[in-house]
């Protein structure tokens, strides 16, 4: 039987989180559509005739600002909304600064284990572990392998 209703399209998007590999769905769009540069307009047009005595033809420019603070809250929202919850992954940030984002990524899990009482458990950077064994002081015994060129040099 055919539904008298017409399917409506889902305009969710749905991707995988890179680094979690958990199933990620936003329901937002993340760029701006046509009906938004409608708003804005409309809204420029609406202070354009607010503002008509002091301003004339001249506050169309209105647009401009209106327009920049449209995009900023709007960009900053689909940021928000495309982080990922289970591991903190945020793909702005990774595109501008890869570094920054594994900060954030680990500043992430460092506050869910201390919401549970749980130590991070810390892990020696490679540059860190050259730098202690390059300090390591020498063993206090020789070893077998030591020893034994020892004797023979001696002989």
């Amino acid at each position: 039987m055919k539904s008298i209703w017409k399917n409506r399209h889902s305009h969710a998007w749905s991707f995988y989180c890179p680094l979690c590999r958990a199933t990620r769905k936003v329901a937002t769009r993340t760029k701006p559509a046509a009906k938004h540069y409608f708003q804005v307009g409309l809204t420029s047009v609406v202070f354009m005739l607010a503002s008509w005595q002091w301003l004339g033809w001249k506050g169309i420019i209105s647009f401009i600002p209106f327009w920049m603070v449209f995009e900023v809250l709007f960009r900053s929202r689909a940021r928000v909304v495309l982080n990922c919850p289970h591991c903190g992954f945020d793909p702005y940030l990774y595109l501008v600064d890869a570094k920054r984002a594994r900060e954030e990524i680990e500043a992430h899990w460092r506050r869910k284990f201390a919401e549970k009482n749980i130590p991070f458990p810390e892990k020696e950077r490679p540059l860190e572990a050259r730098a202690r064994a390059a300090v390591a002081p020498a063993p206090a015994h020789p070893s077998p392998v030591e020893d034994a060129a020892e004797e023979t040099v001696g002989v």
